[in-house]
């Protein structure tokens, strides 16, 4: 059986093998799954200033492309290393992608590009006398599967179908795949005296320090309230991606999302979700 869910913009599929081996799941408007190979194009395009390249560099061919194809690779540039790799429910983590890991603190794990960065946000952002606590880092596939399967199950067990149970589930937890914590360049820091992932997190100072100051380390605060409608993911003032300083602080100086920066942007920001479920049969 294959079913369709759409909720706000985050769109996609889930497929049921009916071998009890969990969810497989398909991102909207990439027309592929994990096991099927695509092809995309980019073009490159002269920089607007001389110094940084422009977000046209991303523009992308047509649909199909994995996060690794969505950005252009310069070799006599750092700036464009694997920490400007577009990862949303357009755009999936190629399964057999690899990390490279190194450890910051208390058994959390980030990409070596952004783990001593990240070291310096925490230990400056404590020397100023605040308390940041990391709640989550890198990922492996299979834990953000289990994640998203176990809240299938339990909005399941609380009465509601699979179908309705998956919908519920995509609004919060990332689709496998479409999770930026399996590529190591993301961490949900919170404040570490309260630890509830809601928009509270918010009013601390830890977090407005890190919210303030997060830019001068080369992360973002990537899903911004005001954006939720482009990344397809709702406001989560805890989730810090690593960018980069320089694409960092022209991200969070011009108010942008990853996503208008790259001027890669798949979702409509018109969309309404019409508040129905398609079925179909599979052959």
């Amino acid at each position: 059986m294959i079913g369709a869910y759409s909720q706000g913009v985050l769109r996609g599929r889930y497929i049921d093998s009916g071998q009890g081996g969990g969810l497989r799941v398909e991102a909207a408007g990439t027309g592929f799954t994990e096991e099927t190979d695509t092809e995309a194009a980019a073009e490159a395009e002269p920089a607007d200033n001389g110094e940084s390249p422009s977000a046209a560099y991303a523009k992308v061919q047509g649909d199909g492309e994995t996060a690794t194809e969505t950005v252009l690779s310069f070799t006599d540039s750092k700036y464009w290393g694997k920490e400007m790799i577009l990862i949303n429910p357009w755009h999936l983590l190629p399964e057999d992608y690899e990390a490279d890991l190194e450890h910051v603190e208390y058994g959390h794990w980030m990409d070596s590009c952004a783990a001593e960065h990240l070291k310096e946000m925490l230990s400056d952002c404590r020397d100023e006398g605040y308390s940041p606590l990391i709640c989550s880092s890198y990922r492996e596939r299979s834990k953000q599967e289990r994640l998203f399967n176990n809240d299938v199950r339990r909005f399941m067990y609380s009465g509601m179908s699979e179908e309705e149970a998956i919908e519920e589930t995509a609004k919060n937890v990332a689709v496998p795949g479409s999770s930026e914590h399996e590529a190591g360049l993301a961490a949900d820091i919170v404040y570490s005296g309260r630890q509830l992932l809601d928009e509270s997190q918010e009013d601390n100072e830890t977090q407005q320090w890190l919210m303030e100051h997060c830019w001068e380390y080369g992360f973002i605060l990537r899903y911004p309230k005001d954006k939720q409608e482009i990344t397809g993911i709702t406001y989560e003032p805890w989730h810090y991606r690593y960018v980069g300083t320089e694409a960092a602080e022209y991200i969070m100086t011009n108010g942008l999302c990853l996503e208008e920066y790259l001027g890669v942007v798949d979702a409509d920001s018109g969309y309404e979700w019409p508040g129905e479920y398609e079925e179909e049969e599979s052959g």
